[in-house]
């Protein structure tokens, strides 16, 4: 996981900003931007998720396995941080695994009744309804056999909105490391997410001058300590 706290992030941001625009950004502003990028970031690398490991590595703090019970016509609702099914289902008889195999529109009615893979609850059969096609809004899957079968499926959450809690005293702002949700990315991910942020307050800069910074954040930051 990550070295920064969410703290450390905008305190970076903000005096980078501050030197190369001479514009002050707020808490709100700051984490507002920082989500926004992160789920470009998160985008970008689901895009490519097959490719290589790394990218894998990078989504891991994402992946969940979610337990279910399809509805008696076999439907699956996503959760509410579904973001990407990453294409592991199995239905669950007894202690035993079962993979579903997954259709495209046009071949589900044939897959229904094919002969020579006959859908069962051990061979079952699925179809994507999107994100928003169930009615309690938040998308999900059909299964085949119509039936209230259990099992799991793999996906990628969302990752968890940053916020920067803090108490205030007059002008004195204090971090509240409790109540703050950090992000949930590697270091060279929050570099990624850091870079894209500031390039939305019209600041491109590269690692060796993030690094640059960073040193003269932690001098100046130590010549104002009493």
């Amino acid at each position: 996981m990550a070295s920064r706290n969410i703290n450390d992030i905008y305190e970076l941001m903000r005096f980078i900003i501050k030197k190369e625009r001479g514009q002050f950004i707020s808490i709100a502003e700051a984490m507002e931007t920082l989500d926004s990028c992160q789920l470009d970031v998160f985008e970008n690398l689901f895009a490519d998720y097959e490719k290589t490991q790394r990218i894998h590595d990078g989504l891991r703090p994402f992946r969940k396995v979610q337990q279910f019970v399809a509805s008696i016509t076999g439907q699956v609702p996503f959760q509410d941080d579904y973001m990407h099914f990453t294409g592991n289902a199995n239905t669950i008889v007894g202690s035993t695994l079962y993979k579903i195999k997954w259709t495209n529109d046009d071949e589900w009615a044939d897959a229904t009744r094919s002969q020579l893979r006959a859908p069962s609850s051990t061979m079952a059969i699925a179809k994507d309804l999107g994100k928003d096609d169930l009615v309690n809004n938040t998308g999900g899957f059909q299964i085949f056999p119509f039936a209230a079968l259990s099992g799991q499926y793999d996906y990628l959450r969302r990752p968890a909105t940053p916020v920067l809690a803090y108490t205030q005293t007059g002008r004195t702002i204090t971090y509240d490391a409790g109540s703050s949700t950090q992000l949930e990315w590697t270091d060279i991910y929050i570099n990624s997410i850091m870079f894209a942020a500031l390039s939305y307050w019209g600041v491109d800069i590269d690692n060796d001058k993030l690094i640059q910074y960073a040193e003269m954040q932690k001098v100046q930051t130590q010549t104002q300590q009493p």
